[in-house]
Formats: C-alpha cells, structure tokens, sequence
C-alpha cells in the first residue's frame, strides 16, 4: 500500500484478504494492490486473454476454489459496462445476489463507460463524461500520457476520499446492480478497503 495512505489510514493487525477479479490486465490490479499493507490483502485474478464478464465470474470461481477464505473476506467483480449488454452484466449481479453458506461478502463494482472513469474522479468530477473517448480525453488533462499504468504517486488518501465524494454523488440515489449513465461503483469496493484499516482509529 501507498505509504502515505498507510499513514493516514491507521495500523490494523491481520490483513482482511480482497479476492478482485478484473476485466482488465493492467490498470485495475496495478490501481488495487496499491492497498496491499498490514491491514488490507489484495488478490486480483484476470482471465488472460479473454475479458468478458463470463470470464470474469469464470476466474473468481477458480480463485475462490484454490484460495483459503475466512470470515470476514471480501470477493469483488470489477468489470465495465462499455461495450456488455445488461444480460451479461445481469449473470454477475446474481452471482453476487446468491445466498450462500459461506460468509465471505460478494460485490459487484461496475464503471459506465469504464474504470478510467474511477480515475478520473480522483481528480475532478465527470459532467462532460458521456463516452469511453471522453472519458480518456479528460483524464489525459490530469494524467498527461496515461497509458494504462496507474502511478503510485498520483492517488493519495485526499484524492482517494475525493474520488469517493465524487462517484457517491453520481450514483444518488445508489443503483441496486449498476450504473445505466455515466457513474462507477467501484467507490463501494474501496471504501470497504479504507473502512477496514480505519475501524480501530
């Protein structure tokens, strides 16, 4: 984890273990493992070569086989509304709607158009974001150059609480499944993360 965030958020004495499964390869575990501490484990799972949510949900499943989870541990979907129908979004709501047994939460954190979106609030709100194109065009005025690669230095703990601020304020009232306009739920995934490292403060 960022040390910086690793300061403002506090200390924690076992790490809560975040299972992510991402349609993305590169920008969502390079952005997630910044919350790797003593506190917070992140594990993210991508289907190589093949980005779909069916795949996505594929991998969690295999993951959630091989990996030990105990209570308390959290499994998230991350994937993007872009160019999927509801249909395929709709396989991973249930999923995540499913009443199980075990007691690790299930999530579902969907950016519409795409998770580049999730970046941008980090710096600025998303009022003229209406496509994948826009999108990357406003990020580019903050992150001159973006090319997938999330720079550590770039995300504190005030962006990050900014970011939160800003997506909780696109998605009023709060989607029961996903964004259908402009909007990103990957706010609630990472506000379990910070809430963890928080709650003995």
């Amino acid at each position: 984890m960022n040390p910086r965030l690793a300061r403002d958020f506090g200390k924690r004495r076992y790490a809560r273990l975040y299972l992510i499964a991402t349609e993305g390869a590169v920008t969502e575990p390079h952005y997630f493992h910044f919350f790797n501490s003593q506190e917070v484990r992140v594990e993210c799972l991508r289907a190589r070569g093949k980005s779909s949510p069916k795949d996505v949900l594929a991998i969690m499943k295999k993951g959630l086989n091989r990996m030990s989870m105990r209570a308390g541990d959290e499994a998230w979907l991350v994937v993007d509304k872009d160019k999927w129908r509801d249909e395929h979004l709709q396989l991973l709501h249930d999923w995540v709607s499913e009443k199980r047994d075990k007691v690790v939460k299930r999530g579902l954190a969907v950016s519409n158009p795409k998770f580049e979106l999730w970046l941008l609030l980090h710096y600025a709100d998303a009022d003229s974001v209406n496509s994948s194109s826009s999108c990357d065009s406003e990020l580019n005025k903050h992150l001159s150059g973006y090319k997938k690669e999330v720079p550590e230095a770039m995300f504190d703990s005030e962006k990050i609480c900014g970011a939160i601020m800003r997506a909780k304020r696109l998605d009023t009232p709060p989607c029961l499944d996903w964004p259908r306009k402009t909007g990103t739920t990957v706010y609630r995934l990472v506000k379990s993360m910070c809430r963890d490292v928080t709650r003995t403060n």
